[in-house]
C-alpha cells in the first residue's frame, strides 16, 4: 500500500521484511545475550491469513482470530504457582521455522491432556489448523490426510468404547515401521477396525504416501487420541487466551 502511495508500480514484489529480536538484561547497560533473525514474515502472515479462513469456514466462526489464539496458546500446564510452557515454545518455534510441530503436539496431548483428573481434547479447531499446516508446509497429500483423519477418528472412538487407551500409547511409542504395523495389526483384532490400504503401501525410504512413516504415525496418533478424548470428555473452552496462567 505504501509503495502504491509513493507511485511505485503495482506489480512490483514487496521488499522482504526481516525482524531482529535482541535479548539482554533489563536495567543494565546494553549487553546483548542473543540475536534472533526472523526473515519469513510475509510467508508467516500468509499462513496466518489462511488459518483464519480455515477457522471461519470449518468452524463457522465469524471472529476467527481469538479462536486461533486459543489454539496456539493452549500448549501449557499449570505446575504449582507457575505455568510450564515448553510444549508451546516448541510448537511456536517449529511454526516460525516452517518445521514440524507435530511431535510436541503429540507429546502434549499424550502427557498432559490425556492424563490427570479431567482429560480433555485439544481446543476446538486445532485439528483443522494442523491439517492445513501439514498440507501447505509439510506437503502431505490432501486425499491421504482425509484417509488418515477418518481412520484416526475411527480408531480413537473404538479405543474409547473398548477401554483400550493403551493401544493408543502403543501407537504413540512405535519406534520403527515394524512397531507401527504391529500396533495396527493388534488394533484390527482388538478393536475390530479395518486399516486403510493407503496406510499399508510403503515406499522407498520407509515413506507412506510420500511422507516419512514417523510423521504419518505421529499425525495418526494425534487424530486418534483427540477423538478418544472427545468421546470421553466434553470440550472446555474456558482456557487462558494468551499467558497460560489461568485455567
Amino acid at each position: 500500500m505504501l509503495a502504491e502511495l509513493l507511485g511505485a508500480e503495482g506489480s512490483a514484489p514487496p521488499a522482504p521484511i526481516t525482524l531482529y529480536a535482541v535479548t539482554g538484561t533489563s536495567g543494565q547497560a546494553f549487553n546483548m545475550q542473543t540475536l534472533r533473525e526472523f526473515s519469513k514474515l510475509q510467508r508467516l502472515y500468509g499462513l496466518y491469513q489462511r488459518w483464519l479462513e480455515v477457522i471461519k469456514r470449518e468452524l463457522s466462526e465469524p471472529k476467527p482470530h481469538p479462536q486461533l489464539v486459543r489454539i496456539l496458546s493452549q500448549f501449557w500446564q499449570q505446575q504449582g504457582q507457575s505455568a510450564e510452557t515448553i510444549w508451546r515454545e516448541k510448537v511456536a518455534w517449529a511454526i516460525l521455522e516452517f518445521g514440524d510441530p507435530l511431535p510436541p503436539v503429540e507429546q502434549f496431548l499424550y502427557e498432559v491432556r490425556a492424563r490427570g483428573d479431567s482429560p480433555r481434547p485439544l481446543v476446538r479447531g486445532s485439528i483443522e489448523v494442523l491439517r492445513h499446516y501439514v498440507q501447505e508446509v509439510l506437503g502431505m497429500h490432501e486425499d491421504f490426510q482425509r484417509v488418515l483423519a477418518g481412520f484416526g477418528h475411527t480408531l480413537g472412538r473404538a479405543a474409547q468404547e473398548h477401554n483400550e487407551m493403551s493401544l493408543l500409547y502403543d501407537l504413540r511409542n512405535a519406534k520403527s515401521l515394524q512397531d507401527f504395523y504391529r500396533m495396527l495389526n493388534d488394533a484390527q483384532f482388538r478393536l475390530q477396525v479395518t486399516v486403510p490400504e493407503a496406510l499399508l503401501r510403503v515406499e522407498t525410504g520407509e515413506r507412506i504416501a510420500g511422507a516419512p512413516w514417523v510423521r504419518v504415525k505421529t499425525l495418526l496418533s494425534i487424530y486418534a487420541m483427540n477423538a478418544y478424548l472427545w468421546r470421553g470428555a466434553p470440550q472446555r473452552e474456558e482456557e487462558s487466551v494468551t499467558t497460560g496462567e489461568e485455567g
